[in-house]
């Protein structure tokens, strides 16, 4: 009783909790939030039914709260294994768009894609490009969907060396990709407008690429200038992402689907990433542009700090916007709902036009 009694009460609070906050990937119970709060209650009126009259329960709590999420996780893993809020980025026919996958002619090899469009589609496209080590579908749900509720296309795509592109990334090859990609949109899908959406490298990339393919608006978030990357960096980055992002993606998806989407490649490259940024040159490319700039960066990013926005911001040439996002770490930007949409409300204004 020394052990069970504080591991049921424990167990019990933090279903309770998972109801409350509808963290249904968290939950013994799944999508049934009701059920949630009888189980959790009950488990708690258990623990403490069964709590001895001893102060060594305290000892207990620890090893005892350490085995209730251990057991929250595992078992609402699998009571949520229905959740899947990324099952449109699959082709088919989807409530939210129909997605196909697509490979853009480029070279001796193809860039993989796939290509979102919802129902009530206009005549305007934004070509997602990840970052580092990353994919054209994870962790993308949330900010594609965004995109789709204005009505606006959207083809993500593997660069060089990642997802599903067998292309190893090296200079200067990969500055091609993305032109490529656009050319792809505006001639063989007729689109009349089209944006440019790049993330972290995928930015700094976009930012090169857009001097020659001129699209017609351009939002880079979170790209850096130069890079470096630490130890103390990546315990910030995996703290901060723990308390906001995470969390509250646990009331879509459970926490070993999260495990699946991360457990990416790394990236094949035969140049460095610190290198390529400083190739890439982001201001120099910034202040060449003409066509409308969103920046929008993180107040808590470590790798691409809030003074590489203001530092683009001054050198760009043409209108652009600034954005920070209150709380928002490298890795957690993306995933925050507000940059989804401060991004989908921007290029739906300039690509208006396009969707009338």
């Amino acid at each position: 009783m020394l052990f069970l009694s504080p591991f049921l009460l424990i167990l019990g609070l933090m279903q309770l909790a998972a109801s409350r906050l509808g963290l249904c990937g968290l939950s013994l119970t799944g999508r049934r939030r009701r059920l949630g709060y009888l189980v959790g209650a009950v488990l708690f009126v258990a623990g403490v039914w069964l709590l001895p009259a001893t102060p060594w329960v305290f000892a207990a709590l620890l090893p005892a709260g350490g085995l209730a999420l251990a057991v929250l996780v595992s078992l609402g893993s699998l009571a949520g294994r229905e959740l899947d809020p990324a099952r449109f980025l699959r082709p088919g026919d989807w409530p939210e768009a129909r997605c196909r996958a697509v490979q853009i002619p480029h070279g001796e090899n193809a860039i993989p894609g796939l290509l979102i469009t919802p129902w009530d589609a206009g005549q305007a496209a934004v070509c997602l490009v990840h970052g580092s080590g990353d994919n054209k579908t994870a962790f993308k749900w949330r900010l594609i969907r965004a995109l789709l509720r204005r009505g606006l296309a959207v083809l993500t795509i593997d660069l060089a060396g990642h997802g599903e592109n067998q292309a190893v990334q090296r200079w200067p090859d990969c500055t091609a990709e993305i032109p490529t990609a656009l050319c792809w949109l505006r001639q063989a899908l007729g689109m009349r407008g089209v944006g440019l959406l790049g993330v972290s490298m995928g930015g700094a990339l976009s930012a090169h690429a857009a001097a020659a393919a001129r699209p017609d608006a351009l939002a880079i978030c979170e790209a850096p200038i130069s890079f470096r990357f630490t130890r103390r960096m990546v315990r910030r980055e995996v703290w901060r992402l723990l308390c906001s992002p995470i969390l509250d993606m646990l009331g879509e998806t459970t926490w070993w689907q999260i495990r699946r989407i991360w457990d990416t490649g790394r990236g094949q490259r035969e140049i460095a990433l610190a290198e390529l940024i400083e190739r890439l040159d982001v201001p120099g490319q910034v202040a060449r542009l003409s066509c409308p700039l969103h920046l929008v960066y993180g107040q808590c990013d470590d790798i691409a700090p809030p003074e590489h926005g203001l530092r683009l911001r001054e050198a760009a040439a043409g209108p652009v916007r600034l954005t920070m996002v209150p709380r928002a770490s490298h890795l957690a930007l993306t995933l925050m709902p507000e940059t989804g949409d401060v991004l989908a409300d921007w290029f739906a204004e300039q690509l208006d036009g396009s969707n009338a």
